[in-house]
């Protein structure tokens, strides 16, 4: 017996020692297990102990032994991949666990900052839904709460003189101010407890479809026809209604529209119309770079079908991922949320969108973790604020259905 309790103490000596530095952070004994295979493990991630986070509380960890990382099929097929470390952050917001890397100040009440990695992630894969965002001028708006734009409305004047002769005062250009209006622009999804107890094994295609989607479509509404009331102007806003009056004779933020020359209908003649549009815009705009088409779903099938006298196609689809097909030399982008083709519709514009559109991010994405409101479920907000405006209407043209 006495052998028997020797081998007892020595093997009870190994554990404690194994365990050494762990005492009041052992929840379970699958917790155990984890922290002996931190212990021995020779890679760069340590225990959030070690990075000053906090370990897991009891209870937090329902399902011991699941893989919070598998199923993570979706970044794969879009050429986007979570790293380990990502997606163990990822999985850890979900839960509810707080580290170092997570922690917003000292927020006590669960607010954290999405990590880096996964920030990037979520926004390139809202890039990528968002046509607008590919190809406008995006500038950080976070260093102050308003800001303002100056728009060069020209206006200078210059002459020749000879050697010693007066020079005359010149006419000074003016100035014009833009403010992009924004909001808050959030998603809100939520899942019961035994869910994230249970199933929580593909946090990836969670964001993806409740917030991904969601903050993709919203913005592109907003960029093209919102109202600039608790979000961003469009370049179609309601008040700011596109005119057939040419460059130097509009409105500020007012764009110019060219007519099919038909009342509902995209005209006989689309190619000459097209043309038009493509040098109403000036050579100064057309030849920099940020220049493309875009259209409704609608509008785009159509220019597909248009060839020119002798038999070739003028929209030339893309037949590389990622790469938009080119119409008289220029790329289009699909927006769903353009006008179809219908009377005093406003099916297609084309436009140096790095010059015409500001895109302005006041602050970047985060995620609120609620498990207290509703008992039982289990709540993540994830929120940023958004502006956005026509910076220059000169920039940009947009087609209109009407016989003039």
């Amino acid at each position: 017996m006495s052998e028997i309790e020797t081998l007892l103490r020595e093997h009870t000596d190994n554990v404690d020692a194994a365990l050494s530095g762990f005492e009041g952070q052992i929840a379970s004994i699958n917790d155990a297990v984890q922290a002996l295979q931190r212990s021995q493990s020779q890679q760069p991630h340590r225990p959030a102990a070690a990075r000053g986070g906090s370990i897991v509380p009891p209870g937090a960890l329902a399902t011991s032994g699941v893989d919070l990382t598998a199923g993570f099929g979706l970044a794969d097929a879009r050429n986007l991949s979570f790293t380990d470390d990502a997606r163990k952050e990822l999985a850890n917001i979900m839960r509810g666990v707080s580290t170092s890397a997570m922690r917003e100040g000292n927020d006590p009440d669960g607010g954290y900052l999405v990590p880096e990695v996964i920030r990037n992630q979520i926004e390139a894969l809202v890039l990528r839904q968002s046509p607008i965002r590919r190809v406008a001028r995006v500038v950080d708006f976070t260093e102050s709460p308003k800001v303002v734009l100056p728009v060069n409305m020209r206006g200078a004047t210059a002459g020749w003189v000879g050697e010693g002769d007066e020079r005359t005062e010149t006419d000074t250009p003016e100035l014009a101010a833009v403010t992009p209006p924004g909001g808050t622009l959030y998603a809100l999804p939520s899942a019961s407890e035994e869910v994230v107890d249970d199933a929580i094994v593909n946090l990836e295609q969670f964001l993806e479809e409740n917030v991904v989607d969601a903050f993709a479509e919203n913005e592109s509404e907003a960029f093209i026809r919102g109202n600039g009331i608790k979000k961003p102007a469009g370049f179609l806003a309601p008040d700011r209604v596109p005119t057939a009056d040419v460059d130097g004779t509009r409105p500020l933020g007012t764009l110019q529209y060219i007519p099919t020359g038909e009342a509902a209908l995209l005209g006989d003649d689309m190619v000459s119309t097209l043309v038009a549009m493509v040098f109403s815009l000036k050579a100064g705009y057309r030849q920099a770079p940020g220049v493309s088409w875009l259209g409704s779903t609608d509008v785009i099938a159509a220019l597909a079908r248009l060839k020119d006298a002798d038999g070739r196609p003028l929209y030339i689809p893309s037949l590389q991922e990622g790469v938009p097909g080119r119409l008289l030399g220029f790329p289009v982008l699909e927006a769903e949320h353009m006008d179809e083709v219908a009377a005093n519709a406003f099916p297609l514009a084309f436009g140096n969108w790095q010059r015409g559109y500001v895109i302005g991010d006041r602050t970047r994405l985060n995620v609120l973790r609620d498990p207290y409101t509703t008992k039982g479920q289990i709540k993540w907000y994830f929120r940023k604020r958004v502006h956005g405006a026509v910076l220059n209407s000169e920039a940009l043209k947009v087609l209109k259905v009407a016989a003039a």
